[in-house]
């Protein structure tokens, strides 16, 4: 269920042409594989797409956004909903986040979470990134070994 409204929507669609993709996000998803990745946002799907087009950003294979859940963050529905659509256990799956929300989410859908930021302090993430730079991603492996940890 979305909290938005029509109005509020509008505007935040608007807004989205300012959006800026994390540094590393671009080279990072592109070494993934095409059928492995997923955006679970609590914004709405036309929302999602203006965002992660202004960004410049590849859209994902499987976008679960508040039209498609009852429950958003920190329920885990979203998380779930994605793994189960990308063929996996919750358990093996990683999830990026920077809000509390998002990562009591991730959690409770049974991923491992990596807060991303400033804001990803604020979660009980074991692990913080700065960003997404130096994160890779080869031969079924996610390495933090080049990434700007903030707490590990």
């Amino acid at each position: 269920m979305s909290w938005s409204t029509p109005t509020t929507d509008r505007l935040e669609v608007q807004a989205a042409v300012t959006t800026t993709a994390l540094p590393g996000a671009l080279h990072f998803l592109e070494s993934l594989p095409r059928d492995r990745w997923a955006v679970v946002t609590s914004g709405v799907t036309v929302l999602a797409r203006a965002r992660l087009r202004a960004a410049g950003l590849p859209t994902p294979p499987v976008l679960i956004t508040a039209d498609e859940v009852s429950h958003g963050k920190p329920a885990p529905d979203g998380y779930r909903m994605a793994a189960e659509k990308l063929g996996f256990a919750p358990a093996r799956t990683v999830v990026f986040e920077d809000s509390t929300a998002g990562a009591k989410a991730g959690a409770a859908a049974g991923a491992t979470v990596i807060g991303v930021g400033q804001r990803g302090l604020a979660t009980d993430a074991t692990i913080v990134v700065r960003d997404l730079r130096g994160l890779t991603w080869h031969d079924g492996v996610l390495s933090l070994a080049a990434a700007d940890l903030l707490r590990c």
